[in-house]
């Protein structure tokens, strides 16, 4: 048996044995939740699949690694992937992160991936009214019946979902969100349970009607992470990076189980990925040849329009190309090349998404209005330090500078660290090209020092197992649309370690790096998993259910709330009061500081109660909150915003009313 031979089946072996004890560790952890509402199906569960499949594309990488490449790469290359080898590995890890993504997706609980429920009623409002919701600076919601919280987005990933609601009927859903009652919680941060709603019977598996054909428009999502990761490839290649080394990085961001879970929900984050990817491509090899075609110039500008035409952070991209066009001039010092390329690259942004701008400008007297509207209760509703490192943000970003900031969001989620690493990386491609090399192994083993410390801050962050308790989403999904900025570390570390090892070593290295892939992404997948399905938050009673398929276009009954009066809004545990239907089943929410509105969601305090969940009876149409739970559940002098929800027994918990938000203050 031949030393590669040996080696190859060695390594099958032991990712097959790795995957067994998995397989049963899991079976022993997660008992029959890994899968909702069905028990674990052996080698057929998603786990399972994954298992079986990793480890045969892992085994094949590896003995793809020992094999020298002859056609293209570096002299003294210690390991080397032929082109046609590249090709086929790429292939495997892009599957990979089909079946992946597609798994966490199907097993994922409708309306639980980041923001999806309001990005859902953006594309629903579009679908049914044939028109955008409007902007106001002041937050009101002027929408008829429904609150669309993401109207602050651009509009491209919604136009692009409205036509396909319209096709599976989706329109005239009545959508019913229970957010899930917390336990053990008294303030922020706390421990919450999993899934932020309630899910009922008709989400159990296998799925159907409308429930499946929801599930099965969250598929579509994986397309664009797909192109996106093909673009980070062209772009990788522009940068000289070796094919090894291509396809590792690759499919190690592939496997990232943040960008899996992101890829099979509802998120306008998703086009935002896979057009800035091939923009980022076109620039880098633009600036690596010297010359860049009118039909290339034309397609980096329409790229760069729908980024930011998909998102506000899209606009960090225009930025980036600024200091492309720097680099262009220290490289090649062709100005009038850069003028003639840059005239056509904004005249393709300006046919992409130049309408939306132009509309909002007549509309709203402001082409940023969005921006306006995202970044009003941040600038408004901070005070102190928190206002001046909110406009340390902002004001950078005004200029066309906010490489390391989400257009202000960052008020709620500041990482500082993470940013400016990111921030850094993101420059790293022009300084590579800029030596005229490319990503040669001295430039890879003088980057990878400092590049490891910034990548490690960037990977530590968006690679954490938690999510953030109130929204239940990994925030590193803002940074995404960069994706170039995650491969390069990763490449640079990879270069480094093919050359500063030897043969040996580096063989040895290679060998274990997909056993390391591997359980990297088994427990980061398994720590995912149970994180959203422990416990499931799903419950029986027949009322609940999170679409409604047989009650579309049914008529809404309003419900009259009345006001506390001045003596019940300033007691210690005030009343509750509205009209109330006999025999109606209702439901009460009440929050903390901005549950359902406010200036700063790392602020946020959102606790939720029902009567089921406080054990208490209705009474006429009142509601008396106890005034120990009070005490326990709202700090003194807190604001609390309440609504009241009247429910359908019939039609499974159909929402056919919800009071207005209403704020009462507490002494």
């Amino acid at each position: 048996m031949s030393p590669r031979l040996r080696s190859s089946l060695t390594l099958l072996c032991g990712l097959a044995a790795w995957g067994a004890a998995a397989l049963l560790l899991a079976r022993f952890l997660f008992g029959t939740a890994l899968h909702p509402g069905e028990p674990l199906r052996g080698a057929w569960s998603p786990l399972g699949a994954v298992l079986c499949a990793g480890a045969l594309a892992l085994a094949l990488f590896g003995r793809a690694c020992l094999r020298r490449g002859d056609d293209g790469e570096p002299d003294g290359a210690p390991l080397a992937l032929s082109r046609r080898a590249e090709r086929r590995l790429t292939a495997l890890a892009l599957a990979l992160h089909v079946l992946l993504a597609a798994a966490m997706s199907w097993d994922l609980p409708l309306f639980e991936g980041p923001d999806e429920s309001t990005h859902f009623d953006y594309a629903r409002y579009v679908a049914r009214e044939g028109e955008l919701p409007s902007l106001h600076v002041d937050g009101r919601l002027l929408e008829r019946d429904v609150a669309i919280d993401q109207k602050i987005q651009p509009p491209l990933y919604y136009l692009l979902l409205a036509p396909a609601l319209r096709a599976i009927g989706a329109t005239h859903w009545s959508t019913f969100y229970r957010l899930s009652p917390p336990r053990d919680a008294t303030d922020w941060p706390a421990r919450w349970d999993a899934a932020k709603y309630l899910h009922g019977p008709d989400e159990l598996a296998p799925y159907a009607n409308d429930v499946r054909a929801l599930h099965l428009l969250r598929l579509t999502g994986i397309a664009f992470t797909l192109l996106g990761l093909l673009g980070l490839r062209r772009a990788l290649r522009a940068l000289r990076v070796p094919r090894a080394t291509t396809c590792l990085a690759i499919a190690l961001l592939a496997l990232l189980p943040q960008l899996l879970h992101l890829a099979g929900v509802i998120s306008n984050d998703l086009p935002a990925i896979a057009a800035s990817a091939w923009a980022a491509a076109i620039a880098l090899r633009w600036l690596r040849r010297g010359e860049l075609r009118a039909h290339d110039a034309l397609s980096l500008g329409a790229l760069l329009g729908l980024a930011c035409l998909a998102k506000l952070s899209g606009f960090v991209l225009l930025a980036w190309m600024g200091c492309v066009g720097i680099a262009f001039l220290v490289r090649h010092a062709r100005a009038r090349a850069l003028l003639k390329s840059s005239a056509l690259v904004l005249a393709g942004f300006a046919l992409s998404s130049g309408w939306y701008w132009a509309a909002n400008t007549l509309r709203y007297g402001h082409p940023l209005q969005n921006w306006v509207y995202q970044t009003h209760y941040q600038a408004t509703g901070d005070v102190g330090l928190d206002a001046w490192t909110h406009w340390g943000v902002l004001l950078p970003g005004t200029f066309g500078l906010s490489f390391f900031c989400d257009l202000g969001w960052m008020a709620a989620w500041p990482e500082p660290p993470a940013l400016i690493a990111l921030a850094c990386i993101l420059a790293l491609p022009l300084v590579a090209l800029c030596s005229r090399r490319g990503l040669d192994a001295s430039f890879a083993r003088a980057a990878t020092p400092r590049l490891l410390v910034l990548a490690l801050l960037v990977l530590a962050w968006i690679a954490q197992l938690r999510f953030y308790a109130s929204v239940f989403q990994p925030q590193g999904r803002h940074h995404f649309p960069f994706l170039v900025a995650y491969a390069l570390p990763l490449a640079c570390a990879l270069e480094a370690l093919r050359f500063d090892l030897g043969r040996r070593a580096a063989r040895a290295a290679y060998l274990a790096l997909p056993l390391a892939a591997l359980l990297f992404a088994l427990h980061a997948w398994l720590g995912v998993q149970r994180e959203q399905f422990a416990p499931l938050n799903r419950v029986e009673t027949p009322w609940l259910a999170i679409t409604d398929a047989h009650a579309r276009g049914a008529a809404h009954a309003a419900i009259e709330v009345l006001e506390p009066s001045a003596d019940e809004r300033c007691a210690a545990a005030p009343t509750l009061r509205w009209r109330a239907e006999p025999g109606e089943r209702y439901s009460i929410e009440i929050g903390l500081d901005g549950s359902f509105d406010g200036p700063s969601w790392s602020r946020s305090r959102r606790v939720v109660r029902t009567f089921e969940d406080l054990g208490l009876e209705l009474e006429g149409d009142r509601f008396a909150i106890p005034p120990e739970a009070w005490t326990a559940l709202f700090p003194e002098g807190r604001a609390v915003v309440w609504r009241v929800r009247r429910l359908d027994p019939v039609r499974h918990g159909t929402l056919v009313a919800s009071e207005p938000r209403r704020l009462t203050r507490v002494p």
